[in-house]
């Protein structure tokens, strides 16, 4: 047992070092000088050279990674270079608003996913598929959209709660809810399944002979049998609601981890996005503020805005400014395995969704006459009609079209994460999958390492280093998976390796590479399409997670996340800027996770 614990102890400082080390290294990595970054524009005779010598970066890269490390053991994590403060200061001043809504946030999902599981665990066929979908909506929803919708009915329609702030109990209610339901989402799934399997037992047909009552069979005995599988979930838990946190605090505004992790990760270049937003309307448009109540307060601009060169959609160029800040969730990867078994109506409507999906991405133009990109403020914020079947924003742009171009950015960053993701894992799956148990180690702890982040959190920080751009966030949303995918893929290399058939094969004297090709390699990309449709929807919600907070792509692109950052500003009066972007992101995610867990469900037990 000790030498159990002593070895899960040593992992735990090896997977702690490497994250260190490769933060260390990403640092050292960043195009240019760090001096240059650091000075900015500032021009003056030997700056760069007294920053270098202030901050250690003229000395050898081996000295500064020992004074890293030392400085690291001794507490000190540095200064804050945009705060001006040491970074144990900032942690520790936003640590406690952060772990408050975690904790609150998770009692409250296991409340919730515990009520639901005892209620529905080995009940009908029909309770069963409406508590699976109602999982499945859960772990689907944005936690950024999830805190949009709640804001509109709660805080600007019923006022019962505070729209921002973390003064009292009751500005908590909104963001535990927002950040508590996808987790429930996976819990009660995982719940159900364990008590249905614990009330097949013998022992629970013993209770039952006694007359002891069904309520109390499920609570004293069934439940804390199927808690088991729960417990095995904390450290998921743990870095979910984290991640999870720091997202929801830029919703609601509450000070923490998160608002200091933005800050410090988005470029300070909101105007600039504005004003390019702005020219990106028809030269036509004028704004006038008696045209509507948002622009009472703000002067009026004169003479005809100038539209850009690009006023087709299909050769506009992506803006490089950012938008302003909220956030998204991390999501979760939990949509993926929220639903068990769907009737084939819901398989059938998911295929032909997804259709519409890829022909709406290939040639959006067949569904919506209108451009994305030009507005009129004489139409701005009409609400869904016969002429804007979702309404206008508030530059008077359509919000289906917009949403229908949307699709081409969501499925292409998506698709191509994925795609990152997969070929890496493919590789470091087999590699770990094969005989060498250095290798496998060495591969098992990156794994590690990468999962030791929360997948929105990890893309945040590769885009900071990358820098913005689809083929950057596609790279960063599949890092964030490799994990996931590389473990699927080294369990059934392992599975294969050792079946009979591929023992027999070595036998009859095919060289080890022979058997890996003909037979190992073969069978392990069976399973390749499964997790790359299972994985599909996860990406979707970090990518607009990721636009949501400014790091993906820049307004005026209609993309989904930027759309809905874009409608926080109008929630007061229009409600469709905010509902319909966040639909096409739940639908979206639904549907990629039922096709996937049917094929899940087909090929179960016949991959090896």
């Amino acid at each position: 047992m000790w030498s159990r614990i002593v070895s899960r102890l040593f992992t735990s400082l090896v997977v702690a070092w490497a994250s260190v080390t490769a933060t260390f290294l990403a640092l050292h990595a960043l195009p240019g000088r760090i001096q240059d970054i650091l000075a900015g524009d500032v021009e003056y005779p030997g700056l760069r050279e007294a920053i270098a010598a202030e901050w250690g970066l003229d000395r050898s890269l081996p000295e500064q990674y020992v004074e890293f490390l030392s400085r690291i053991l001794r507490g000190d994590f540095g200064t804050s270079y945009v705060l001006r403060q040491p970074v144990i200061e900032v942690v520790g001043s936003q640590l406690l608003p952060t772990v408050e809504l975690a904790l609150t946030a998770g009692v409250l999902a296991i409340v919730i996913a515990g009520f639901i599981a005892l209620l529905t665990a080995g009940r009908g066929r029909f309770s069963r598929e409406l508590a699976s979908f109602v999982e499945l909506v859960f772990a689907s929803t944005p936690v950024f959209w999830l805190g949009i919708l709640l804001l509109m009915a709660f805080s600007f329609n019923l006022r019962l709660f505070p729209v921002s702030g973390a003064e009292g109990w009751n500005s908590l209610v909104l963001p535990a809810i927002t950040l508590a339901l996808p987790t429930a989402g996976l819990l009660t799934q995982v719940l159900r399944e364990a008590m249905e399997k614990t009330l097949d037992q013998p022992f629970v047909t013993t209770v039952r002979s006694r007359g002891v009552g069904e309520l109390v069979i499920r609570w004293r005995h069934v439940l804390r049998h199927a808690l088991l599988p729960a417990v095995t979930l904390g450290g998921w838990l743990i870095g979910g609601l984290l991640g999870g946190a720091v997202i929801t605090e830029k919703v609601f505004g509450r000070p923490g981890l998160g608002t200091v992790t933005l800050g410090a990760v988005l470029p300070r270049r909101t105007g600039r996005a504005h004003r390019r937003a702005a020219r990106s309307l028809h030269p036509r448009c004028r704004v006038h503020a008696a045209r509507h109540p948002l622009c009472a307060d703000r002067p009026e601009i004169e003479g005809p805005m100038t539209a850009p060169s690009h006023r087709s959609f299909d050769t506009a160029v992506p803006l490089e400014a950012p938008q302003d800040l909220v956030c998204f969730e991390a999501s979760h990867s939990l949509a993926t395995i929220a639903v068990r078994r769907r009737l084939p109506f819901g398989l059938v409507l998911s295929f032909v969704f997804v259709a519409f999906l890829i022909a709406a991405s290939i040639v959006p133009s067949l569904f919506t006459h209108f451009d994305p990109l030009v507005g009129d403020f004489s139409e701005g914020l009409k609400p869904p009609g016969w002429a804007h079947l979702f309404g206008t924003d508030r530059l008077g742009r359509d919000v289906f079209a917009r949403t229908v171009f949307g699709t081409r950015y969501s499925l292409l960053i998506g698709f191509g994460g994925v795609a990152v993701g997969l070929g890496a894992g493919i590789v470091l799956g087999i590699i770990a999958g094969q005989h060498n148990r250095i290798l496998d180690e060495a591969v098992s702890r990156l794994f590690d390492m990468l999962s030791s982040f929360p997948g929105v959190l990890l893309a945040m920080l590769i885009v900071t280093f990358l820098g913005q751009g689809m083929l950057n966030i596609a790279i960063a949303v599949g890092i964030a998976g490799i994990p996931k995918f590389g473990r699927v893929v080294r369990a059934q290399t392992q599975l294969i390796r050792d079946a009979d058939y591929v023992t027999q094969a070595a036998i009859y004297g095919l060289s080890r590479w022979q058997v890996f090709i003909r037979h190992v390699l073969p069978n392990v990309l069976v399973a390749i399409p499964i997790i790359a449709t299972v994985y599909i929807g996860s990406t979707i919600l970090i990518v607009s997670g990721l636009s949501f907070l400014g790091l993906g792509p820049q307004p005026p692109t209609p993309e989904w996340g930027v759309m809905l950052a874009e409608s926080r500003d109008v929630l007061r009066v229009a409600w469709w800027p905010g509902v319909f972007p966040g639909l096409a992101i739940t639908a979206t995610v639904i549907a990629f996770s039922v096709i996937g867990n049917h094929l899940q469900q087909r090929f179960e037990g016949r991959l090896a």
